[in-house]
C-alpha cells in the first residue's frame, strides 16, 4: 500500500507559532518537538513537562472513537511528540496515555494494566503492563519495578533489543488540573533515523540507531478501566524532518496510509505475554 506523506501540511504550519496545530476537519494534531525534558515516571512531573504538546482525545470502546478535546464523553488523552529526555542522550519519541476510566489503583497479580502495540524496525511490538498485587502509588513512583511488571514481545517472541524503551505507570490528575487521580502510562521509544533525516534547528544531524522508524505507523492501546478492558486509542503517527509529530486518529478520515499489517486487530487485552523486564534504566 502506498504511503501518503503529510509533510506539505507540516511545512505550511511552520509559519505559525510553535504550538500544536489541530486541523478540525480531519482531526489531525501536529505537535512540534517539545522544548522541555520529559521524565518517564508515569505522572505529569512538573508544570513544564508536556505543556507545549496538545493531546488527541478519544472515547474508549471497541473501536475507540476520536472526539473533541471539549467533548465530555472523552476519557482518554493521547500525548505524542519528540522531546529531550532525562534518561537518554538523544531526542526520542514520547507518549503519555491519560486514561480517566481507571481510578482504582489496585491490580491483582497478573491483571493487565495496559497494552500498547506498534511497529519497530524488527517487527510488531506489544508492550503489556501487568499488576503484581501491589497498589500503584499516586504521584511520583519511587521504585517503578515494585508496582508493575512489564512484558515486551516482537511478533510473539521475547524482545531482546527493547532494553532502551522506557515505560512507567502511575496515578495522578490530568495535566494542569487538581482532579481525581487516574491511570497514567508514560513511554519513550528511541528513534531509528538515517543521517540527515532531521532538518530542524537543534535536532540531531547524525544517524540514530534506535528502534522506531519515523515512517507512518499504526499505534493501538488498551487499558483496564474500573469494570472492563476497552481499547482506549487508535492512531497513525508520522515523524517529520522538522521534528514535528503528526497524530491522525483512527477511525476517521485520514490521508495517511500504512503498509499492511496495521489493522485494528492489534487492539485488545488479555493476550499471553512473554516476560522480560520492568523498566529500562539508562
Amino acid at each position: 500500500m502506498r504511503i501518503v506523506s503529510l509533510l506539505a501540511i507540516a511545512a505550511a504550519c511552520m509559519a505559525l507559532p510553535a504550538r500544536a496545530v489541530v486541523i478540525p476537519s480531519d482531526g489531525f494534531v501536529i505537535n512540534p518537538a517539545s522544548a522541555h525534558d520529559i521524565t518517564v515516571d508515569g505522572i505529569f512531573t512538573n508544570p513544564a513537562e508536556w505543556s507545549d504538546i496538545t493531546p488527541r482525545a478519544f472515547r474508549s470502546g471497541n473501536p475507540p472513537q476520536p472526539v473533541s478535546l471539549f467533548d465530555s464523553s472523552g476519557d482518554t488523552l493521547l500525548y505524542a511528540a519528540l522531546a529531550p529526555g532525562i534518561a537518554v542522550s538523544e531526542i526520542g519519541l514520547y507518549l503519555m496515555y491519560d486514561y480517566r476510566g481507571r481510578t482504582d489503583r489496585s491490580y491483582a497479580n497478573g491483571i493487565t494494566i495496559a497494552e500498547i502495540k506498534f511497529p519497530i524496525v524488527s517487527g510488531n511490538l506489544k508492550i503489556t503492563l501487568k499488576g503484581n498485587g501491589s497498589v500503584l502509588p499516586e504521584g511520583p513512583n519511587p521504585a517503578p519495578s515494585s508496582f508493575f511488571d512489564g512484558f515486551f514481545e516482537v511478533d510473539g517472541s521475547t524482545c531482546t533489543t527493547c532494553g532502551d524503551i522506557e515505560v512507567a505507570v502511575g496515578f495522578g490528575p490530568s495535566f494542569g488540573t487538581t482532579g481525581n487521580p487516574h491511570l497514567l502510562v508514560e513511554l519513550e521509544v528511541p528513534l531509528n533515523v538515517p543521517a540527515g533525516f532531521f532538518n530542524g534547528p537543534g535536532l540531531p544531524t547524525g544517524p540514530i540507531a534506535g528502534l522506531y522508524s519515523p515512517a507512518p505507523a499504526f499505534w493501538g492501546a488498551a487499558a483496564e478501566n474500573d469494570a472492563a478492558d476497552p481499547p482506549i486509542s487508535a492512531a497513525i503517527f508520522e515523524i517529520n524532518p522538522d521534528g514535528s509529530t503528526l497524530v491522525c486518529p483512527v477511525p476517521g478520515p485520514c490521508p495517511l496510509a500504512v503498509p499492511e499489517p496495521a489493522p485494528l486487530w492489534l487492539l485488545g487485552l488479555g493476550l499471553a505475554a512473554i516476560g522480560w523486564r520492568n523498566r529500562k534504566h539508562a
